[in-house]
């Protein structure tokens, strides 16, 4: 099972695993990270035009740095579990 859709980030945090799927993000405009590792210590950074792939998993924590939402299109592959479940932190 999976899927594709338009995200539209807030410069807010989530906290979730990608669980029995992975997750290829394409940044359509603004600026979007994902932090992950222990405690959220590691991070990336992807801008308009950039692919962030997210593999099935990883706890990870999603942002908007600054104040400027962000537009991504969301596709999930593989897998037959919740798109999203919300953590306390990376780990």
């Amino acid at each position: 099972m999976g899927g594709a859709y338009v995200d539209r980030a807030r410069p807010r945090k989530r906290l979730a695993p990608s669980r029995g799927h992975d997750t290829i993000v394409y940044v359509l405009s603004g600026r979007l990270a994902i932090e992950f590792g222990e405690g959220g210590s590691r991070a990336v950074q992807a801008g308009a035009g950039d692919f962030l792939v997210i593999p099935s998993g990883l706890v990870h924590r999603e942002s908007t740095p600054g104040d400027e939402p962000s537009r991504s299109v969301v596709i999930r592959a593989g897998g037959d579990g919740p798109p999203t479940i919300e953590v306390e932190a990376p780990s």
